[in-house]
């Protein structure tokens, strides 16, 4: 079983970027996703054990997956993640609780401020 394990399964490490938010007139219960961002999975394939169209610049477009073969650069796109967007959306997330707001849609540039 060791010897099966070892020479045809792959334990790869990936990390989602996905945000999500709330859909409209729910209470914050239901999941809303943004458009898919340029990276919503992010797959580290040291060995190179995924098939080769995934290695594919348009297939990865597609459907929002990014291939990584050095573990450095999915560590860097953990380190953004982490450093950057979660960082901002927890101080956003903490305004909001303040301010008694349930979705973001008061934020946006085009909401007045009275909305806030």
């Amino acid at each position: 079983f060791v010897e099966f394990l070892t020479s045809k399964v792959a334990f790869l490490n990936s990390m989602v970027d996905r945000i999500t938010s709330s859909r409209p007139n729910s209470n914050g219960l239901v999941p809303l996703c943004e458009p898919l961002p340029n990276k919503a999975l992010v797959i580290c394939d040291q060995g190179k054990d995924l098939p080769l169209w995934m290695d594919d610049k348009d297939v990865q477009s597609q459907f929002g997956v990014k291939i990584r073969h050095d573990p450095k650069d999915l560590e860097s796109d953990i380190a953004l993640k982490l450093r950057v967007a979660n960082g901002t959306h927890t101080a956003v997330a903490h305004a909001m609780a303040l301010l008694s707001l349930v979705n973001t849609e008061a934020l946006c540039s085009s909401s007045s401020s009275s909305d806030v």
